[in-house]
Protein backbone atom coordinates (compact mmCIF):
# COMPACT_ATOMS: atom_id res chain seq x y z
CA UNK A 1 0.00 0.00 0.00
CA UNK A 2 1.41 3.77 -0.74
CA UNK A 3 2.75 5.72 1.93
CA UNK A 4 1.82 9.14 2.15
CA UNK A 5 0.50 11.60 4.66
CA UNK A 6 -2.72 12.27 6.05
CA UNK A 7 -4.66 15.15 6.85
CA UNK A 8 -7.27 15.86 9.69
CA UNK A 9 -10.80 15.14 9.44
CA UNK A 10 -11.51 19.33 9.19
CA UNK A 11 -8.67 20.23 6.77
CA UNK A 12 -10.79 17.02 4.67
CA UNK A 13 -14.27 18.07 5.11
CA UNK A 14 -12.95 21.65 3.86
CA UNK A 15 -11.86 19.97 0.97
CA UNK A 16 -14.60 18.32 0.38
CA UNK A 17 -17.08 20.95 0.62
CA UNK A 18 -15.35 23.34 -1.55
CA UNK A 19 -15.08 20.80 -3.96
CA UNK A 20 -18.88 20.54 -3.91
CA UNK A 21 -19.40 24.19 -4.39
CA UNK A 22 -17.22 23.97 -7.21
CA UNK A 23 -18.95 21.27 -8.56
CA UNK A 24 -22.26 22.84 -8.02
CA UNK A 25 -23.84 19.70 -6.50
CA UNK A 26 -24.21 20.59 -2.85
CA UNK A 27 -24.61 23.02 0.13
CA UNK A 28 -23.31 22.00 3.16
CA UNK A 29 -26.49 21.15 4.60
CA UNK A 30 -27.83 19.45 2.07
CA UNK A 31 -24.31 17.28 2.47
CA UNK A 32 -25.04 16.90 6.31
CA UNK A 33 -28.63 15.69 5.46
CA UNK A 34 -27.18 13.24 3.69
CA UNK A 35 -25.00 11.79 6.23
CA UNK A 36 -28.07 10.79 8.77
CA UNK A 37 -29.49 8.78 5.05
CA UNK A 38 -26.59 7.18 4.23
CA UNK A 39 -25.75 5.47 7.87
CA UNK A 40 -28.86 3.19 6.73
CA UNK A 41 -27.67 0.62 4.27
CA UNK A 42 -30.86 -0.25 3.13
CA UNK A 43 -30.68 3.76 2.27
CA UNK A 44 -27.72 3.35 0.51
CA UNK A 45 -28.69 0.70 -1.86
CA UNK A 46 -31.74 2.11 -2.55
CA UNK A 47 -29.76 4.93 -4.25
CA UNK A 48 -28.26 2.28 -6.83
CA UNK A 49 -29.97 2.39 -10.12
CA UNK A 50 -31.93 -0.50 -10.76
CA UNK A 51 -31.91 -1.93 -14.79
CA UNK A 52 -33.61 -4.50 -16.79
CA UNK A 53 -31.66 -7.10 -18.54
CA UNK A 54 -28.14 -8.11 -18.72
CA UNK A 55 -25.63 -5.55 -16.33
CA UNK A 56 -22.56 -6.70 -18.38
CA UNK A 57 -21.47 -7.09 -21.78
CA UNK A 58 -21.56 -10.69 -22.81
CA UNK A 59 -20.22 -12.32 -26.41
CA UNK A 60 -22.84 -14.64 -26.55
CA UNK A 61 -20.58 -16.67 -29.37
CA UNK A 62 -17.46 -16.97 -27.27
CA UNK A 63 -19.22 -17.65 -23.64
CA UNK A 64 -19.81 -20.93 -22.27
CA UNK A 65 -18.93 -22.88 -18.98
CA UNK A 66 -16.21 -22.70 -17.20
CA UNK A 67 -13.81 -25.83 -16.43
CA UNK A 68 -13.12 -25.70 -12.71
CA UNK A 69 -9.95 -27.39 -13.06
CA UNK A 70 -8.61 -24.36 -14.32
CA UNK A 71 -9.61 -21.51 -12.40
CA UNK A 72 -6.03 -20.31 -10.65
CA UNK A 73 -6.44 -21.59 -7.29
CA UNK A 74 -6.12 -25.58 -8.76
CA UNK A 75 -4.50 -24.43 -11.56
CA UNK A 76 -1.35 -22.74 -9.68
CA UNK A 77 -0.49 -26.33 -8.31
CA UNK A 78 0.07 -28.17 -11.34
CA UNK A 79 2.38 -25.25 -12.58
CA UNK A 80 4.39 -24.87 -9.86
CA UNK A 81 4.70 -28.83 -8.66
CA UNK A 82 3.23 -28.85 -5.51
CA UNK A 83 -0.31 -28.77 -3.55
CA UNK A 84 -1.12 -24.69 -2.23
CA UNK A 85 -0.64 -25.99 1.92
CA UNK A 86 2.94 -27.12 1.13
CA UNK A 87 3.92 -24.09 -0.97
CA UNK A 88 2.31 -21.73 2.12
CA UNK A 89 2.61 -23.84 5.47
CA UNK A 90 6.57 -23.71 5.33
CA UNK A 91 6.08 -20.02 5.09
CA UNK A 92 3.18 -19.76 7.81
CA UNK A 93 5.61 -21.62 10.03
CA UNK A 94 8.74 -19.41 9.06
CA UNK A 95 6.81 -16.25 9.99
CA UNK A 96 6.15 -17.67 13.52
CA UNK A 97 9.16 -18.73 14.12
CA UNK A 98 10.33 -15.46 13.41
CA UNK A 99 7.81 -13.39 14.70
CA UNK A 100 6.13 -12.44 11.70
CA UNK A 101 2.10 -12.36 10.89
CA UNK A 102 3.34 -12.39 6.93
CA UNK A 103 6.84 -11.92 4.80
CA UNK A 104 6.70 -8.13 5.30
CA UNK A 105 4.66 -7.38 8.96
CA UNK A 106 5.83 -7.87 12.07
CA UNK A 107 3.83 -8.87 15.14
CA UNK A 108 5.72 -8.39 17.60
CA UNK A 109 6.86 -11.38 18.71
CA UNK A 110 6.70 -15.09 18.70
CA UNK A 111 4.00 -15.17 21.18
CA UNK A 112 2.18 -12.45 19.31
CA UNK A 113 2.78 -14.03 16.04
CA UNK A 114 1.44 -17.73 17.56
CA UNK A 115 -1.78 -15.57 18.47
CA UNK A 116 -2.72 -14.75 15.05
CA UNK A 117 -2.32 -17.97 13.81
CA UNK A 118 -4.13 -19.64 16.43
CA UNK A 119 -6.95 -17.51 16.00
CA UNK A 120 -6.88 -18.09 12.00
CA UNK A 121 -7.08 -22.12 12.90
CA UNK A 122 -10.01 -21.65 15.09
CA UNK A 123 -11.98 -19.74 12.95
CA UNK A 124 -11.21 -21.57 9.65
CA UNK A 125 -12.35 -24.25 11.60
CA UNK A 126 -15.90 -24.76 10.20
CA UNK A 127 -14.74 -24.08 6.57
CA UNK A 128 -11.82 -26.65 6.91
CA UNK A 129 -14.35 -29.45 8.40
CA UNK A 130 -16.48 -28.62 4.36
CA UNK A 131 -12.78 -28.47 2.89
CA UNK A 132 -11.24 -26.47 -0.07
CA UNK A 133 -13.91 -23.69 0.56
CA UNK A 134 -16.51 -25.54 -0.94
CA UNK A 135 -14.08 -26.00 -4.31
CA UNK A 136 -14.32 -29.82 -6.07
CA UNK A 137 -16.47 -30.29 -2.95
CA UNK A 138 -20.21 -30.79 -5.04
CA UNK A 139 -22.43 -33.43 -3.41
CA UNK A 140 -19.69 -33.97 -0.59
CA UNK A 141 -20.37 -34.21 3.42
CA UNK A 142 -22.48 -31.28 4.48
CA UNK A 143 -22.53 -29.75 0.97
CA UNK A 144 -24.87 -33.18 0.13
CA UNK A 145 -27.15 -32.72 -2.55
CA UNK A 146 -29.20 -34.34 0.27
CA UNK A 147 -30.52 -33.63 3.30
CA UNK A 148 -27.96 -33.37 6.43
CA UNK A 149 -30.42 -32.69 9.46
CA UNK A 150 -34.05 -32.37 7.77
CA UNK A 151 -35.91 -35.55 8.28
CA UNK A 152 -36.27 -37.25 4.38
CA UNK A 153 -39.74 -38.36 4.96
CA UNK A 154 -40.59 -34.19 5.11
CA UNK A 155 -38.67 -33.42 2.27
CA UNK A 156 -39.91 -36.07 0.07
CA UNK A 157 -43.31 -34.68 0.64
CA UNK A 158 -44.69 -32.68 -2.00
CA UNK A 159 -44.93 -28.74 -1.34
CA UNK A 160 -47.11 -27.00 0.37
CA UNK A 161 -46.61 -23.62 -0.60
CA UNK A 162 -46.00 -22.80 -4.01
CA UNK A 163 -46.39 -19.04 -3.67
CA UNK A 164 -42.93 -17.28 -4.98
CA UNK A 165 -43.46 -13.97 -3.23
CA UNK A 166 -43.87 -15.62 -0.21
CA UNK A 167 -41.58 -18.02 -0.75
CA UNK A 168 -39.18 -15.06 -1.41
CA UNK A 169 -40.01 -13.47 1.44
CA UNK A 170 -39.08 -16.81 3.46
CA UNK A 171 -36.24 -18.05 1.90
CA UNK A 172 -34.44 -14.31 2.07
CA UNK A 173 -35.22 -14.33 6.30
CA UNK A 174 -33.69 -17.67 6.43
CA UNK A 175 -30.81 -16.37 4.77
CA UNK A 176 -30.55 -13.37 6.88
CA UNK A 177 -31.36 -15.54 10.34
CA UNK A 178 -28.24 -17.91 8.89
CA UNK A 179 -25.59 -14.84 8.84
CA UNK A 180 -25.86 -13.61 5.54
CA UNK A 181 -25.52 -9.93 5.27
CA UNK A 182 -26.73 -9.71 2.08
CA UNK A 183 -29.12 -11.49 -0.09
CA UNK A 184 -30.36 -11.47 -3.72
CA UNK A 185 -32.20 -13.98 -6.47
CA UNK A 186 -31.19 -14.29 -9.88
CA UNK A 187 -32.37 -16.89 -12.62
CA UNK A 188 -29.50 -19.31 -13.12
CA UNK A 189 -27.37 -18.44 -16.41
CA UNK A 190 -26.32 -22.13 -16.78
CA UNK A 191 -22.82 -20.76 -18.17
CA UNK A 192 -21.84 -19.70 -14.71
CA UNK A 193 -22.01 -23.49 -14.07
CA UNK A 194 -18.65 -25.19 -13.90
CA UNK A 195 -18.48 -27.53 -16.88
CA UNK A 196 -16.81 -29.86 -14.45
CA UNK A 197 -16.09 -30.42 -10.88
CA UNK A 198 -12.17 -30.92 -9.74
CA UNK A 199 -12.16 -33.46 -6.72
CA UNK A 200 -8.78 -33.68 -5.91
CA UNK A 201 -8.39 -29.47 -5.66
CA UNK A 202 -5.34 -27.54 -5.28
CA UNK A 203 -3.45 -30.69 -6.04
CA UNK A 204 -0.22 -30.86 -7.95
CA UNK A 205 -1.65 -34.36 -9.41
CA UNK A 206 -3.85 -34.24 -12.81
CA UNK A 207 -7.08 -33.17 -11.97
CA UNK A 208 -9.93 -35.55 -11.27
CA UNK A 209 -13.03 -34.26 -12.78
CA UNK A 210 -16.45 -34.75 -12.62
CA UNK A 211 -18.73 -33.31 -15.18
CA UNK A 212 -22.15 -31.42 -14.32
CA UNK A 213 -24.99 -31.83 -16.05
CA UNK A 214 -28.53 -30.80 -16.33
CA UNK A 215 -30.62 -33.43 -17.06
CA UNK A 216 -34.53 -34.04 -16.61
CA UNK A 217 -34.74 -36.01 -13.16
CA UNK A 218 -36.48 -35.28 -10.13
CA UNK A 219 -33.73 -35.03 -7.59
CA UNK A 220 -29.94 -34.26 -8.00
CA UNK A 221 -27.58 -37.18 -7.86
CA UNK A 222 -23.92 -38.49 -8.71
CA UNK A 223 -22.45 -41.43 -10.30
CA UNK A 224 -18.84 -42.05 -10.91
CA UNK A 225 -18.07 -39.38 -13.90
CA UNK A 226 -21.10 -37.19 -13.49
CA UNK A 227 -23.04 -34.85 -11.41
CA UNK A 228 -26.12 -34.72 -12.07
CA UNK A 229 -28.50 -31.45 -11.76
CA UNK A 230 -32.41 -31.57 -12.30
CA UNK A 231 -33.31 -29.15 -15.42
CA UNK A 232 -35.72 -28.00 -12.77
CA UNK A 233 -33.07 -26.21 -10.76
CA UNK A 234 -33.82 -22.44 -12.36
CA UNK A 235 -33.59 -19.85 -9.30
CA UNK A 236 -30.28 -18.98 -7.79
CA UNK A 237 -30.30 -17.83 -3.98
CA UNK A 238 -26.56 -15.64 -3.67
CA UNK A 239 -25.76 -14.56 -0.63
CA UNK A 240 -22.94 -12.18 0.40
CA UNK A 241 -21.48 -12.30 4.28
CA UNK A 242 -19.02 -8.97 5.24
CA UNK A 243 -15.42 -9.52 6.53
CA UNK A 244 -14.48 -7.52 9.66
CA UNK A 245 -13.03 -3.99 8.03
CA UNK A 246 -10.14 -3.33 10.59
CA UNK A 247 -8.90 -6.86 9.80
CA UNK A 248 -9.11 -7.14 6.22
CA UNK A 249 -7.23 -3.09 6.42
CA UNK A 250 -4.00 -5.28 8.24
CA UNK A 251 -3.34 -7.08 4.71
CA UNK A 252 -1.23 -8.64 4.14
CA UNK A 253 -1.17 -10.76 7.26
CA UNK A 254 -2.64 -13.23 9.46
CA UNK A 255 -4.80 -11.13 10.84
CA UNK A 256 -6.43 -10.63 6.91
CA UNK A 257 -6.53 -14.18 7.29
CA UNK A 258 -8.37 -14.97 10.11
CA UNK A 259 -11.08 -12.13 8.49
CA UNK A 260 -11.29 -14.22 5.17
CA UNK A 261 -11.03 -17.53 7.50
CA UNK A 262 -14.01 -16.67 9.37
CA UNK A 263 -15.92 -15.11 6.28
CA UNK A 264 -15.54 -18.98 4.97
CA UNK A 265 -16.77 -20.28 7.63
CA UNK A 266 -19.70 -18.25 7.59
CA UNK A 267 -20.02 -18.97 3.97
CA UNK A 268 -20.56 -22.55 4.60
CA UNK A 269 -23.03 -22.15 7.74
CA UNK A 270 -25.34 -19.86 6.03
CA UNK A 271 -25.41 -22.69 2.39
CA UNK A 272 -26.25 -25.28 4.74
CA UNK A 273 -28.87 -24.00 6.75
CA UNK A 274 -29.92 -22.41 3.56
CA UNK A 275 -30.02 -25.54 1.50
CA UNK A 276 -32.20 -27.14 4.55
CA UNK A 277 -34.94 -25.35 4.83
CA UNK A 278 -35.34 -25.27 0.94
CA UNK A 279 -35.12 -29.23 0.93
CA UNK A 280 -37.98 -28.74 4.10
CA UNK A 281 -40.37 -27.41 1.90
CA UNK A 282 -40.49 -29.93 -1.29
CA UNK A 283 -37.90 -28.39 -3.48
CA UNK A 284 -34.27 -29.11 -4.69
CA UNK A 285 -31.55 -27.54 -3.03
CA UNK A 286 -27.70 -27.63 -4.12
CA UNK A 287 -25.46 -25.60 -1.87
CA UNK A 288 -22.29 -24.16 -3.05
CA UNK A 289 -19.31 -22.16 -1.84
CA UNK A 290 -16.51 -21.98 -3.94
CA UNK A 291 -17.70 -24.64 -6.10
CA UNK A 292 -20.22 -25.74 -8.66
CA UNK A 293 -20.05 -22.03 -10.30
CA UNK A 294 -19.05 -18.56 -10.25
CA UNK A 295 -19.92 -16.29 -7.45
CA UNK A 296 -19.39 -13.21 -8.48
CA UNK A 297 -21.67 -12.92 -11.80
CA UNK A 298 -24.35 -14.91 -9.61
CA UNK A 299 -24.23 -11.71 -7.04
CA UNK A 300 -24.13 -9.43 -10.46
CA UNK A 301 -27.03 -10.62 -11.52
CA UNK A 302 -28.90 -11.26 -8.28
CA UNK A 303 -28.47 -7.37 -7.41
CA UNK A 304 -25.80 -7.67 -4.91
CA UNK A 305 -23.36 -5.19 -6.78
CA UNK A 306 -21.48 -4.88 -9.93
CA UNK A 307 -17.93 -6.27 -10.70
CA UNK A 308 -14.96 -4.02 -10.09
CA UNK A 309 -11.50 -3.59 -11.22
CA UNK A 310 -9.88 -6.21 -8.83
CA UNK A 311 -12.72 -8.64 -10.13
CA UNK A 312 -14.75 -8.85 -6.88
CA UNK A 313 -18.09 -7.72 -6.40
CA UNK A 314 -18.57 -4.33 -5.36
CA UNK A 315 -21.54 -3.62 -3.19
CA UNK A 316 -22.92 -0.68 -2.26
CA UNK A 317 -22.60 -1.47 1.65
CA UNK A 318 -19.41 -2.76 2.14
CA UNK A 319 -17.42 -2.14 -1.29
CA UNK A 320 -15.73 -5.78 -2.33
CA UNK A 321 -15.14 -6.78 1.73
CA UNK A 322 -17.25 -9.72 1.36
CA UNK A 323 -17.62 -13.71 0.79
CA UNK A 324 -20.23 -14.96 -1.77
CA UNK A 325 -22.09 -18.37 -1.62
CA UNK A 326 -25.21 -19.22 -3.50
CA UNK A 327 -27.59 -22.32 -3.25
CA UNK A 328 -29.04 -23.37 -6.51
CA UNK A 329 -32.93 -24.25 -6.23
CA UNK A 330 -36.09 -24.90 -8.15
CA UNK A 331 -38.32 -23.45 -5.38
CA UNK A 332 -40.16 -20.62 -7.49
CA UNK A 333 -38.74 -17.26 -5.81
CA UNK A 334 -38.89 -13.98 -7.61
CA UNK A 335 -35.43 -12.75 -9.06
CA UNK A 336 -34.00 -8.86 -8.33
CA UNK A 337 -32.83 -6.54 -10.66
CA UNK A 338 -29.37 -6.14 -11.10
CA UNK A 339 -28.13 -2.47 -10.02
CA UNK A 340 -25.23 0.08 -11.11
CA UNK A 341 -24.25 3.02 -8.73
CA UNK A 342 -20.61 4.26 -10.56
CA UNK A 343 -18.29 1.72 -9.93
CA UNK A 344 -17.28 0.74 -13.31
CA UNK A 345 -16.67 4.73 -13.96
CA UNK A 346 -15.01 4.71 -11.03
CA UNK A 347 -12.46 2.05 -11.25
CA UNK A 348 -11.49 2.94 -15.03
CA UNK A 349 -9.81 6.29 -13.36
CA UNK A 350 -9.29 4.67 -9.53
CA UNK A 351 -6.71 2.04 -10.10
CA UNK A 352 -5.90 1.97 -6.28
CA UNK A 353 -6.05 -2.04 -6.38
CA UNK A 354 -3.15 -2.18 -9.20
CA UNK A 355 -0.98 0.38 -7.68
CA UNK A 356 -1.10 -1.59 -4.15
CA UNK A 357 -1.23 -5.18 -5.68
CA UNK A 358 1.70 -6.73 -4.04
CA UNK A 359 2.14 -9.36 -6.92
CA UNK A 360 0.79 -7.02 -9.66
CA UNK A 361 -1.76 -8.87 -10.77
CA UNK A 362 -4.03 -6.56 -11.22
CA UNK A 363 -4.13 -4.87 -14.65
CA UNK A 364 -3.72 -0.97 -15.11
CA UNK A 365 -5.23 -1.33 -18.35
CA UNK A 366 -8.30 -1.53 -19.99
CA UNK A 367 -11.56 -4.36 -19.87
CA UNK A 368 -11.18 -6.46 -22.52
CA UNK A 369 -12.76 -9.65 -23.88
CA UNK A 370 -10.30 -12.48 -22.33
CA UNK A 371 -7.54 -12.55 -20.33
CA UNK A 372 -5.22 -15.71 -19.30
CA UNK A 373 -6.25 -19.51 -18.96
CA UNK A 374 -7.44 -19.32 -15.95
CA UNK A 375 -10.26 -16.80 -16.66
CA UNK A 376 -13.18 -17.34 -18.49
CA UNK A 377 -13.29 -15.56 -21.95
CA UNK A 378 -16.61 -13.61 -23.69
CA UNK A 379 -17.38 -11.09 -20.88
CA UNK A 380 -15.99 -7.36 -21.13
CA UNK A 381 -14.49 -7.15 -18.00
CA UNK A 382 -11.35 -6.54 -16.12
CA UNK A 383 -9.01 -9.63 -16.63
CA UNK A 384 -6.26 -10.17 -14.12
CA UNK A 385 -3.28 -12.64 -13.38
CA UNK A 386 -4.49 -14.54 -10.12
CA UNK A 387 -1.48 -17.18 -10.64
CA UNK A 388 0.69 -13.98 -9.40
CA UNK A 389 -1.80 -13.30 -6.76
CA UNK A 390 -1.79 -17.11 -5.50
CA UNK A 391 1.95 -16.94 -5.72
CA UNK A 392 2.60 -14.18 -3.55
CA UNK A 393 0.14 -15.68 -1.02
CA UNK A 394 2.40 -19.15 -0.85
CA UNK A 395 5.39 -16.39 -0.13
CA UNK A 396 3.77 -14.43 2.16
CA UNK A 397 2.67 -17.40 4.04
CA UNK A 398 -0.75 -15.69 4.94
CA UNK A 399 -3.77 -13.89 2.81
CA UNK A 400 -3.35 -10.77 1.01
CA UNK A 401 -6.67 -8.73 0.78
CA UNK A 402 -4.77 -5.34 -0.43
CA UNK A 403 -7.03 -5.34 -3.39
CA UNK A 404 -10.14 -5.05 -0.41
CA UNK A 405 -8.07 -3.15 2.13
CA UNK A 406 -7.40 -0.05 -0.21
CA UNK A 407 -10.26 0.05 -2.32
CA UNK A 408 -12.39 3.29 -1.60
CA UNK A 409 -15.47 1.72 -1.55
CA UNK A 410 -14.85 -0.65 1.27
CA UNK A 411 -15.25 1.87 3.75
CA UNK A 412 -18.88 1.64 3.42
CA UNK A 413 -20.59 4.97 5.57
CA UNK A 414 -17.03 5.37 7.18
CA UNK A 415 -17.68 9.28 6.74
CA UNK A 416 -20.03 11.59 5.25
CA UNK A 417 -17.90 13.10 3.11
CA UNK A 418 -17.52 9.62 1.44
CA UNK A 419 -21.67 9.99 0.48
CA UNK A 420 -20.81 12.65 -1.16
CA UNK A 421 -17.65 11.14 -3.05
CA UNK A 422 -20.30 8.01 -4.17
CA UNK A 423 -22.44 10.85 -5.57
CA UNK A 424 -20.25 12.44 -7.51
CA UNK A 425 -19.22 9.28 -8.72
CA UNK A 426 -22.59 8.36 -10.43
CA UNK A 427 -23.06 12.38 -11.15
CA UNK A 428 -19.81 14.13 -11.58
CA UNK A 429 -17.29 11.28 -12.75
CA UNK A 430 -15.07 14.29 -14.25
CA UNK A 431 -14.15 14.15 -10.49
CA UNK A 432 -13.15 10.52 -10.16
CA UNK A 433 -9.33 10.87 -10.04
CA UNK A 434 -10.13 14.22 -7.82
CA UNK A 435 -11.81 12.21 -5.67
CA UNK A 436 -8.99 9.46 -5.47
CA UNK A 437 -6.52 12.00 -4.31
CA UNK A 438 -8.40 13.23 -1.50
CA UNK A 439 -8.62 9.25 -0.45
CA UNK A 440 -5.40 9.01 -0.49
CA UNK A 441 -4.56 12.06 1.43
CA UNK A 442 -7.11 11.42 4.56
CA UNK A 443 -4.99 8.28 4.86
CA UNK A 444 -7.51 5.06 3.58
CA UNK A 445 -5.58 2.58 2.37
CA UNK A 446 -2.50 2.36 5.10
CA UNK A 447 -2.09 -0.63 6.61
CA UNK A 448 -3.60 -1.35 9.81
CA UNK A 449 -1.17 -2.62 12.78
CA UNK A 450 -2.03 -5.89 13.35
CA UNK A 451 -2.90 -5.34 17.05
CA UNK A 452 -5.83 -3.48 16.63
CA UNK A 453 -7.75 -6.78 15.81
CA UNK A 454 -7.08 -7.56 19.85
CA UNK A 455 -7.04 -3.71 20.76
CA UNK A 456 -10.45 -2.60 19.33
CA UNK A 457 -14.19 -3.98 20.69
CA UNK A 458 -15.37 -6.54 18.48
CA UNK A 459 -18.75 -7.60 18.04
CA UNK A 460 -20.77 -11.05 16.52
CA UNK A 461 -18.50 -12.47 13.80
CA UNK A 462 -16.53 -9.00 14.35
CA UNK A 463 -19.02 -7.16 12.60
CA UNK A 464 -19.46 -4.16 15.07
CA UNK A 465 -22.43 -1.65 15.30
CA UNK A 466 -19.84 1.40 15.51
CA UNK A 467 -17.75 -0.30 12.38
CA UNK A 468 -17.26 2.38 10.33
CA UNK A 469 -17.26 5.41 13.48
CA UNK A 470 -13.70 6.48 12.42
CA UNK A 471 -13.79 10.15 13.65
CA UNK A 472 -11.62 9.54 16.47
CA UNK A 473 -9.42 7.43 14.73
CA UNK A 474 -6.25 7.93 12.99
CA UNK A 475 -4.22 5.11 11.81
CA UNK A 476 -0.65 4.25 12.97
CA UNK A 477 2.09 4.70 10.14
CA UNK A 478 2.50 1.28 7.90
CA UNK A 479 5.24 -0.86 7.95
CA UNK A 480 7.49 -0.23 4.22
Amino acid sequence: MAEGNTIDRQTFLKGVISLSALAGAFSARELLAQEAEFMDTAARRAKADTITGRPYRVDDSVLSRFDESMVAINLAPRELGASNMELSMKHVLENYMTGRTSNIVDAGSRAAARSFMAAKFGLSTFSDLIGYYGTGRDNVGLLSYSPVSAPEMLCNMPPDLDDPAQLTTQAKTVAKLAGADLVGICKLDRRQVYSHSQRNPESAEPPVKKEIVFEKTEKPYETATRLVIPDSVENVIVMAVEQNRVMAQASPSMVTTCASSLGYSRMGIAVIMVAEYIRAMGYTAIPAMNGTGLSVPMAIDAGLGECGRNGLLITPEFGPNVRLCKVLTNMPLIPDEPIRFGVEQFCNECKKCARDCPSQAITHGAQSWSGYAHNNPGVYKWYNDHIKCIKFWHKSGTACMNCIAVCPFTKGEVIWGHDFIRWSIRNTPFLDKCMVALDDAFGYGRRREPSEMWERPVGTYGISADRFGEMAYKPKRRHT
